[in-house]
C-alpha cells in the first residue's frame, strides 16, 4: 500500500495550522476589498464581496470539503460562523471562502440599519447629514458623503433649496426661488409651466392667419350706412378738440 510521504503530511499539517490560526482569528482581520464590475451580492450590501482566503486545497489527493452558508470549514468539519461573522449564500456556492467573514464595521458617519447574521452582512447607511452614493470607479463600493448647504462653498450663489437630501442624493440648490429641480437641474418654473401648457394645448390654438381672415371679412361686409358713420363721428372729435385746444391757449393768453 502507497503510503503518504512526510512532505504531505508536512503540507496537510501547514493548512490544518493555517486553518486554526485564520478560523477564528482571521474574522479579526480586515477583509481585503476584491470585486469584478456586475458581480455584486445581494447579501453583502454595503461593500464589495471580501477577497477569499482560502487556505483549503488538495494535498495530495485529499480533497477539501465546502460548508454551506452560515458555515465554514473547521479541518474536515462544518461549523456554525461565530457571532460578528458571517458566510452568504453566493460565498458558500462559489467554493472559494473556507473562513467566515467578518461583519462590516461602521466607520465616521456611519450607522447599521440591518445588523449582521450569519448569512448577511451588515446594511450600513448614513448620518443625518450625510447620504450614501457609490464610489466611483470601484464596483460594489459606496460611503458616505456631506449634504451640499445652499448658500455655501460651491452653492454660494444658490441660496434656495428646491431638493432636500435623503438617503442616496445630497441637496439641490438653485438661484432662485421661482426654480424647479429636473434631472439634477435647476430650470425656471414658469419656463416648465409654458412647455407644459403648449405641449397639452397646442392642437386647440388657431393659427395666427385665422384671426386675420374674420378682420378681414367683417371689414368687408360692413355696410356703406355705417362707414359714413363712422367718418363723421371721427371728423366730429377732431373738430371738437380743435376747439378745445383754441379755447385753452385764448384763457392763457389772458
Amino acid at each position: 500500500m502507497h503510503m503518504p510521504s512526510i512532505q504531505t503530511y508536512a503540507r496537510a499539517y501547514a493548512v490544518f495550522y493555517m486553518q486554526m490560526t485564520f478560523c477564528g482569528e482571521a474574522t479579526s482581520t480586515p477583509s481585503i476589498s476584491l470585486r469584478s464590475q456586475g458581480d455584486c451580492d445581494p447579501n453583502i450590501p454595503s461593500r464589495p464581496v471580501p477577497l477569499p482566503l482560502n487556505f483549503v486545497a488538495d494535498v495530495d489527493g485529499i480533497k477539501s470539503k465546502v460548508c454551506g452558508e452560515g458555515e465554514y470549514l473547521d479541518w474536515f468539519e462544518c461549523k456554525p460562523c461565530e457571532d460578528g461573522t458571517f458566510m452568504t449564500p453566493k460565498m458558500a456556492q462559489e467554493g472559494k471562502h473556507s473562513i467566515c467573514q467578518r461583519c462590516y464595521e461602521t466607520r465616521m458617519y456611519e450607522i447599521v440599519v440591518e445588523p449582521c447574521t450569519k448569512t448577511r452582512d451588515a446594511k450600513i447607511m448614513c448620518d443625518e447629514g450625510y447620504y450614501r452614493i457609490e464610489v466611483p470607479g470601484k464596483a460594489c463600493q459606496s460611503e458616505c458623503r456631506r449634504c451640499d448647504v445652499c448658500g455655501v462653498g460651491s452653492n454660494m450663489f444658490k441660496n434656495f433649496e428646491v431638493r432636500a437630501c435623503d438617503e442616496y442624493k445630497s441637496t439641490v440648490c438653485c438661484h432662485g426661488a421661482d426654480m424647479v429641480e429636473v434631472n439634477g437641474e435647476c430650470i425656471l418654473q414658469t419656463t416648465t409651466t409654458i412647455l407644459t401648457a403648449t405641449t397639452t394645448k397646442d392642437t386647440s390654438i388657431p393659427h395666427p392667419s385665422h384671426f386675420f381672415t374674420e378682420v378681414t371679412h367683417s371689414q368687408t361686409n360692413e355696410s356703406p350706412s355705417n362707414k359714413i358713420l363712422k367718418h363723421n363721428l371721427t371728423l366730429f372729435l377732431m373738430i371738437t378738440l380743435v376747439r378745445l385746444t383754441f379755447i385753452s391757449e385764448f384763457q392763457l393768453s389772458f
